[in-house]
């Protein structure tokens, strides 16, 4: 017998703001892909892109309801996704809002809705629809792994592409390796903070995760 499919009642919210990066971010790239020099791999090289994809995705998935085990893996990566488009929207305004990778946002609105809007829309999403157990701190450690992956992937792939997705990956740009690392040590440590903080939101008046 087919399992039927139970939807929160905050999927009025979470579905069609889910839907929203998503929609926006293959609007633009529909748009550019007959223009020049515009390349699909650098673009979905971009970590505003792969963070707002994933976080739309996480966003609609938690609109419906699973079972505990199902819906703690859930509530961890809305945790971690959270925590990055946090980073994204903070690193883009300091750091990367005139730079080239940018360019390929063409579409209005694109950066407020990506950079401004989808960090606050699943924070607060986190806020409101809390998880029922606590996290582990150590798991939390765990959503190092894809900022960390990234940043290989494009330190690999940039002398091959003679193409950096952000300026401060760009050794040519920031005085060497040593200013490439200075910048993601210190990204790093926001990336830190801030999962610290939604470790926080999570677990206050919490019982524990194995409880």
């Amino acid at each position: 017998m087919p399992k039927i499919i139970i939807m929160k009642k905050s999927a009025f919210y979470k579905i069609p703001l889910g839907l929203l990066p998503i929609v926006i971010i293959f609007w633009n790239y529909f748009m550019q892909l007959d223009q020049v020099p515009f390349k699909t791999i650098d673009y979905f090289s971009l970590f505003t892109i792969i963070s707002n994809i994933l976080g739309g995705i996480v966003l609609i998935l938690s609109a419906f309801k699973f079972k505990t085990e199902d819906k703690q893996k859930l509530d961890y990566l809305r945790g971690m996704n959270a925590s990055y488009l946090i980073i994204v929207g903070i690193v883009y305004f300091a750091l990367i809002a005139d730079t080239p990778g940018f360019s390929y946002l063409a579409l209005d609105h694109s950066n407020v809705i990506l950079h401004r809007l989808m960090p606050f829309v699943l924070l607060l999403d986190f806020a409101f629809d809390r998880p029922d157990s606590k996290f582990e701190y150590k798991k939390t450690l765990l959503w190092m792994i894809i900022p960390l992956s990234f940043v290989a992937y494009s330190l690999i792939r940039g002398p091959i592409a003679k193409w950096y997705p952000y300026e401060f990956l760009d050794p040519g740009e920031v005085g060497g390796y040593i200013g490439v690392a200075e910048y993601c040590i210190a990204i790093s440590i926001g990336f830190l903070f801030f999962g610290y903080g939604i470790y926080y939101l999570c677990n206050c008046r919490r019982k524990p995760v194995n409880s």
